[in-house]
């Protein structure tokens, strides 16, 4: 019964694993640095899906169906632009970490090994996750090696 107390006093900067899911990820998400920012609704889902629709392969590659946002909350990070190919993000894990009043997003945050040839085309990769709704901490968003790649610059 205490423990449990402790908990509710604690908040949700003690809750540890949250659950996480990649939503979509893409090349070109047209951002010039690395960050991260919030989706809030269905209107800013589809501005952000838009252009992404646009590139689809075909039919045969499904379309994203549109989150809940009821029941999620939605983040899309950003690398920011690249001059070439080789890079990309990916969610680490089907989770994310509360822990001191901070969301933690791991992710593999890929870059070609330095003297590797690549096509030389502008990129700005991004991946769309998406975490339960009602998680109102600060979103950091951390590679393998636990270094801090965006932030999510709360108003």
């Amino acid at each position: 019964m205490l423990a449990a107390l402790a908990a509710c006093v604690a908040g949700p900067s003690d809750a540890g694993a949250v659950p996480a899911r990649a939503i979509l990820a893409d090349l070109h998400s047209g951002a010039d640095a690395p960050g991260v920012r919030r989706i809030a609704d269905a209107a800013q889902w589809q501005a952000l899906r838009r252009p992404f629709a646009r590139r689809r392969p075909g039919p045969s590659a499904p379309e994203p169906a549109a989150p809940d946002f009821s029941r999620e909350s939605v983040f899309v990070i950003d690398m920011g632009r690249r001059a070439s190919l080789g890079y990309s993000v990916s969610l680490a894990g089907r989770e994310a970490r509360l822990k001191d009043g901070r969301l933690e997003i791991r992710v593999a945050w890929e870059e070609p090994a330095a003297g590797m040839l690549q096509a030389q085309m502008v990129t700005s990769p991004c991946l769309v996750v998406g975490i339960p709704a009602g998680i109102h901490a600060e979103v950091v968003v951390l590679d393998a090696q636990g270094q801090e790649r965006a932030r999510e610059h709360r108003r």
